[in-house]
């Protein structure tokens, strides 16, 4: 991802709809037994500039987050934040260590080898520990957004839960999220991306930007009435996908 992203990224985190809505279905999501405990290992798989590790880290004893990226790494040394690790997702250099792991968006990345990621991810939690892992929805919406971020895959529930065949995790949830959301999405990616192509000679951006504040705060509500929702709403649809383990 170029260096231009990730300072968006650092930029909108604590603020955007998007990654605020997020951090309120992972609070739903953590099961209440992961609360109740002391002194916990959280990692956050892949944290790029940090927002949800530092979101996520007050409530730990230890908080870890890693990434490839040294220029992700960087923007995330600016916040509040825990330990910092630079390593692949391909080969996780934990084992058994942590009771918390959340991976966010990674397994869309080109460099990413999804079953080996599955796999570390899955290693090092502890026995007992949870794991929440979100990947964007739905390969027929790969799109510019897709492109700017180094995403060539995106997956659907089916998929996701597949990728976990085998390992020694029971499933507590999984389902779609933003589907509150979703047609707008569609709207977005499907029809005015394409319908908007760059020109040649620009590049391709993401959509990591903020929008303008009424707009902003209208999809703000709208995803925190979804996460109410959580986790009894389980709709066929969403622009992620998320599933909850436990280690067994």
């Amino acid at each position: 991802m170029r260096p231009d992203e990730y300072q968006s990224l650092y930029e909108v985190e604590p603020n955007h709809w998007w990654f605020r809505g997020l951090r309120r279905f992972l609070q739903r999501l953590i099961p209440p037994e992961h609360k109740q405990r002391r002194a916990t290992r959280y990692l956050d798989l892949g944290c790029g500039t940090g927002g949800l590790l530092a979101a996520q880290a007050g409530g730990s004893a230890l908080a870890v987050g890693l990434d490839f990226s040294p220029v992700a790494l960087q923007w995330a040394s600016h916040r509040q934040t825990g330990a910092l690790v630079r390593a692949s997702a391909n080969r996780v250099p934990f084992r058994q260590q942590f009771d918390l792991i959340t991976c966010v968006d990674v397994l869309e990345v080109a460099s990413v080898q999804p079953k080996e990621l599955a796999a570390g991810f899955v290693a090092a939690l502890r026995s007992g520990g949870y794991g929440i892992l979100v990947v964007a929805a739905h390969a027929w919406l790969l799109s510019q957004h897709d492109v700017a971020v180094d995403s060539v895959r995106r997956y659907n529930l089916a998929q996701l839960k597949m990728l976990f065949a085998g390992q020694p995790v029971r499933t507590l949830y999984a389902g779609y999220l933003f589907a509150a959301v979703f047609p707008l999405v569609v709207f977005v990616r499907g029809v005015l991306y394409r319908l908007r192509k760059p020109a040649a000679d620009q590049p391709i951006r993401s959509d990591v930007f903020l929008p303008s504040p009424p707009i902003n705060a209208l999809l703000d509500l709208i995803c925190r009435l979804e996460a109410l929702l959580l986790p009894w709403l389980r709709l066929p649809f969403g622009s992620s996908v998320v599933i909850v383990v436990e280690k067994l």
